[in-house]
C-alpha cells in the first residue's frame, strides 16, 4: 500500500510539472538533460579553456565558411584572452536568447522552435571587472517541434565581446 501511495504521488508530481512547463519546455528540459542544449556546447568550450587546452576549446567552434578569416581570428583571440585567466577563470551563463532560424532578429519564446541561441556568459576574475562574452549557437539536424523532431545538436558559430557585432552569418541581425 505504501509503495502504491509513493507511485501515485510521483505520477501526480510528474503530471503537474508537465502541465506547468508545457510541452515545448518539457522537450527543452529533455535536451538539457541529454547535454544537447546550446549552453552545454558553450560550457564544454569554457571547460576546455579552464583546463588550458586551447585546441580542445577551438575544436568546439564550427565557424561558417562565409564568416571568413576575420571570424576565425577573432575567436582565436578571445580564446587566447580567456586562456590568459588561467586557473582563476570563472564564468556563468547569464542569459540565453532564443531566436527563430528564419528570422534571427526576432526572439522566440523558448528553445522548442529556435534555430539560434545567443548565450551571454559573464567572465569573472578576481580583481578584474566582469565582462560579457556572447556565443551564437546554431541548431543542427532539424528543430524540435518540426514534425515531432528534436534538435540533434548545437554548434558554436560565433564568439565575441558584448560590444562587437556578429561576423558569422546567422541571418538578418
Amino acid at each position: 500500500m505504501k509503495d502504491l501511495l509513493w507511485r501515485s504521488a510521483l505520477t501526480v508530481a510528474a503530471l503537474m510539472a508537465l502541465a506547468l512547463l508545457g510541452p515545448g519546455r518539457g522537450r527543452d528540459l529533455g535536451r538539457r538533460a541529454a547535454g544537447q542544449a546550446p549552453e552545454a556546447q558553450v560550457l564544454a568550450y569554457l571547460q576546455a579553456v579552464a583546463r588550458g587546452d586551447r585546441q580542445a576549446a577551438l575544436d568546439h567552434l564550427r565557424l561558417p565558411t562565409q564568416a571568413g578569416m576575420a571570424a576565425a581570428s577573432r575567436c582565436r583571440a578571445i580564446t587566447d584572452e580567456l586562456l590568459a585567466h588561467g586557473a582563476d577563470l570563472q564564468y556563468r551563463v547569464v542569459e540565453v536568447e532564443w531566436r527563430p532560424a528564419a528570422s534571427p532578429a526576432a526572439l522566440a519564446d523558448d528553445g522548442a522552435r529556435a534555430g539560434i541561441a545567443r548565450v551571454r556568459v559573464a567572465i569573472d576574475r578576481p580583481g578584474i571587472a566582469e565582462r560579457i562574452i556572447l556565443f551564437d549557437v546554431l541548431a543542427s539536424g532539424g528543430l524540435a517541434g518540426e514534425a515531432g523532431g528534436a534538435v540533434r545538436g548545437w554548434a558554436i558559430v560565433d564568439v565575441r565581446r558584448q560590444d562587437e557585432g556578429p561576423l558569422a552569418r546567422t541571418g538578418k541581425e
